[in-house]
């Protein structure tokens, strides 16, 4: 563990979770990202000495290392209900765009976002968050 931290810290690596049923390198579900935010942030509280080495809350590391896709994702009844999430997670960052497809029930692009997300939000769901985590720009 803490010569995976050094790296994080040191080099600024992008950390993901591999879902072995699909192969794709997110966290699955943005409903569950800030409970578990919160609750690796309360216990690290509690027990950070016994790990030293971390420089930041987990809920940042998460926050820099992680993102989460669109789908599949559990749309909360009340469209403002996901500006909330986000909103509690902290970053415009962390939400990329993934369809599903092929599966019957993935999500097509025009109907992927509720309308309530403002156009910027969409263009960093979209796209821009893609660019910046997986440094297209990068010569």
């Amino acid at each position: 563990m803490f010569a995976r931290q050094q790296l994080l810290d040191a080099w600024n690596i992008r950390y993901a979770i591999i879902n072995p049923l699909y192969g794709v390198p997110f966290i699955h579900n943005l409903d569950f990202a800030n409970a578990l935010m919160w609750r690796l942030d309360k216990n690290y509280l509690g027990l950070q000495h016994e790990v030293p080495w971390l420089k930041q809350l987990p809920s940042e590391y998460l926050r820099q290392h992680f993102r989460a896709t669109t789908q599949p994702m559990e749309e909360p009844p009340e469209p403002r209900h996901l500006l909330n999430i986000l909103e509690m997670i902290g970053s415009d960052h962390f939400l990329m765009f993934a369809t599903d497809y092929p599966h019957w029930d993935f999500d097509a692009p025009d109907g992927a976002l509720p309308s309530i997300i403002s156009p910027a939000l969409q263009e960093r769901i979209f796209a821009t968050n893609a660019a910046e985590f997986y440094d297209f720009d990068r010569k």
